[in-house]
């Protein structure tokens, strides 16, 4: 755990105690004098959803298996090794597809 780097007043709405338990003073310091006179829009940053996260998960994951980096069936192995059952991760095939659809569609508009 990083010790408490604000010893400044920050406002409560920029949530910098989110950056409090992971950056060093150095490292937080370098940020905010790499961004901060750059405009709004490049300074916000904002955390994904849980929703956000299992879509960009599932992207990669099928990503992968269709590039050939891996097979679903090794995939769906390792699982198993490290959760005990595809029950337990809640995890199957068709849902994956369509998280990764979805994914690729969010990119495409993105990059528009």
């Amino acid at each position: 755990m990083k010790k408490k780097i604000f010893k400044f007043s920050w406002p409560e709405g920029l949530n910098l105690q989110i950056l409090e338990g992971v950056l060093s003073e150095e490292d937080f310091i370098k940020v905010v004098v790499a961004f901060m006179n750059k405009p709004r829009a490049e300074r916000r940053i904002v955390l994904p959803s849980l929703r956000c996260c299992r879509k960009v998960w599932a992207h990669n994951i099928w990503s992968r298996i269709k590039a050939g980096e891996m097979t679903w069936e090794r995939y769906k192995k390792s699982l198993r090794k490290e959760f005990g059952s595809m029950a337990f991760v809640g995890i199957k095939k068709d849902r994956i597809i369509k998280l990764y659809r979805q994914r690729k569609k969010e990119i495409e508009n993105e990059k528009s």
